[in-house]
């Protein structure tokens, strides 16, 4: 599923997840973020807040811990303005 396609699914009042769903979009989305193209990770950065509010807390708790992470630890510039973009959606 292209990130596009997962914006447009997210913000559809029907679409539900379940837990092993969760997971695999939170990698996913996590992935995407970390994406070269300018593009891709801006539609990354949008899905996130769709996103949250379909997850349940304890997957929610863990995304933003693995972004504080990426923010903290990361070699470039891209994820500190990415990452503290999502937080503040958080």
């Amino acid at each position: 599923m292209a990130i596009s396609d997962l914006l447009n699914e997210l913000t559809k009042p029907t679409f539900m997840t379940d837990p092993d769903l969760e997971l695999k979009l939170k990698i996913i989305n996590i992935q995407q973020l970390d994406d070269a193209a300018g593009d891709v990770s801006g539609l990354a950065v949008k899905c996130l807040a769709p996103l949250v509010r379909k997850m349940n807390e304890p997957m929610v708790v863990e995304m933003s811990s693995q972004l504080c992470d990426k923010i903290l630890n990361g070699k470039d510039q891209h994820w500190v303005n990415i990452g503290t973009l999502l937080l503040a959606l958080l």
